[in-house]
């Protein structure tokens, strides 16, 4: 469930603790541990997206750092000037076209 992105994670925390207050003995006891499902499921459903969170600024991090480090290694290439003339003796023995 978690590497799925936790989807349905708090879901099964919720039917986990409803099958065990429908269990209790007491209408009480039964509200306490729905109650304390409840805040379990949201609890869990926060720290996953406070993690996946967490995760993307770190990755988006690291690659605005390794773009900054290509941009500056690629200014560091030597500019070749390109060839300004083209050798007609080549274009003629290669014929018209």
């Amino acid at each position: 469930l978690l590497a799925a992105g936790g989807g349905g994670l708090d879901e099964r925390i919720r039917a986990v603790f409803e099958a065990r207050a429908a269990a209790a003995p007491d209408p009480t006891v039964a509200r306490a541990i729905r109650a304390e499902g409840e805040r379990l499921a949201q609890a869990v459903a926060d720290e996953l997206r406070a993690a996946f969170t967490r995760a993307t600024t770190r990755i988006y991090a690291l690659t605005a750092v390794l773009a900054a480090l290509a941009l500056l290694l690629a200014w560091r290439i030597p500019e070749l000037p390109l060839r300004t003339t083209h050798d007609r003796l080549v274009a003629a023995a290669e014929g018209p076209g």
